[in-house]
């Protein structure tokens, strides 16, 4: 008798977004509230930090990065895969919830990186060529020699594990994720090798300082993303807040916006959250509620920023209530199109 066919794996990805969105969205509320003086029950601030980040950018941005260059051609990992990968997120999520770099966040880390790797490398093949592709993939590789670079500064508690993971995180952001936005919006994308270059700048210069040269590249970098999102078949909206993100990378290449911390901090927040994240995963039907969203996000960008720009006691207050608005907003997108797949569910069983 024929065995019967095994039945296909399910892809995670639906689930593995949705988990992330909740778990980063709400550990970044909790750590807006501990930071506001609020009692939180749970793990203190640094652990909160580190899990918040970390799975923000390993179990959403990254995999919502796949869904957008998959547009540019770039194959997004397979189920297989993408389970070991949604493993991955967990165990080293709930590695740094409990203690940081550990022996579990840094196995879970090492399995999240190899996929990193595996997904990204065919852009290498269109560097001299227009393409998104390219670009994301030298960020990849730039982020996979920073990660272990971080693991064992941490650990040792030098500061420069601090200048490494803003590097980290930039490449990560200019590199991957605005990349991957602009590629879901049909940008016109640099050619490959340069788009590449200026992007390595802007992270050594965002993370180290990087000289004269870096800081050109940090105007460079601004003026690429800036003009591919101004061009791009957007909502007026969204161009006006591409170019925000590009005018904002050249005055701090010019020195005009200051660089102490929190206002690195505010300036990854404002991209990540705004252009970034509407660009990957704003529902289209919802397009007329883009813009109050986007000045909610640019407010919250203004409180975390505020203690570096006014003394003012309330800052910690409201960036906590502006967070909660963020995280509201999505809260509400996601309850409405899991009404919307219920309904064409229904519809399709009737």
């Amino acid at each position: 008798m024929a065995r019967p066919l095994a039945a296909p794996l399910l892809d995670p990805l639906p689930a593995l977004l949705a988990t992330s969105f909740v778990g980063a969205l709400g550990m970044g509320v909790s750590l807006r509230a501990q930071l506001a003086g609020l009692p939180v029950p749970g793990p203190g601030a640094g652990a909160l930090r580190s899990a918040h980040e970390h799975l923000a950018w390993y179990g959403l941005v990254l995999p919502l990065a796949w869904v957008g260059l998959e547009r540019a051609g770039l194959a997004r990992p397979g189920p297989a895969t993408a389970w070991a990968y949604a493993a991955a997120v967990a165990l080293s999520t709930a590695g740094f919830l409990h203690s940081g770099y550990n022996a579990v966040s840094i196995t879970g880390s090492t399995v999240v990186l190899a996929v990193w790797l595996a997904w990204a490398a065919p852009g290498l093949r269109h560097l001299l060529r227009r393409d998104w592709r390219a670009v994301a993939a030298v960020a990849v590789i730039a982020s996979a020699v920073a990660i272990p670079a971080v693991a064992v500064l941490s650990r040792r508690g030098d500061p420069a594990a601090s200048s490494v993971v803003r590097s980290f995180l930039s490449w990560l952001l200019l590199g991957v994720a605005a990349p991957a936005a602009l590629a879901r919006a049909g940008a016109r994308a640099p050619i490959g090798a340069l788009g590449a270059a200026l992007m390595l700048a802007a992270g050594l210069s965002l993370g180290f300082g990087g000289g004269p040269l870096g800081r050109l590249g940090l105007a460079g970098c601004g003026l690429m993303l800036g003009s591919a999102g101004v061009t791009a078949p957007l909502s007026r909206t969204e161009r006006a807040a591409w170019a925000l993100v590009g005018l904002g990378l050249a005055l701090t290449a010019a020195g005009l916006i200051p660089e102490q911390y929190p206002i690195p901090l505010a300036n990854l927040h404002v991209t990540a959250l705004g252009p970034v994240l509407v660009g990957l995963a704003w529902p289209q039907e919802l397009g007329a509620w883009r813009g109050p969203y986007l000045c909610v996000v640019a407010l919250f960008g203004l409180a975390i920023a505020g203690p570096a720009l006014l003394p003012w006691a309330g800052w910690a207050a409201l960036s906590f209530t502006l967070g909660a608005g963020v995280a509201l907003s999505w809260a509400l997108v996601g309850l409405r199109q899991a009404r919307v797949r219920r309904g064409a569910l229904l519809s399709m069983q009737a």
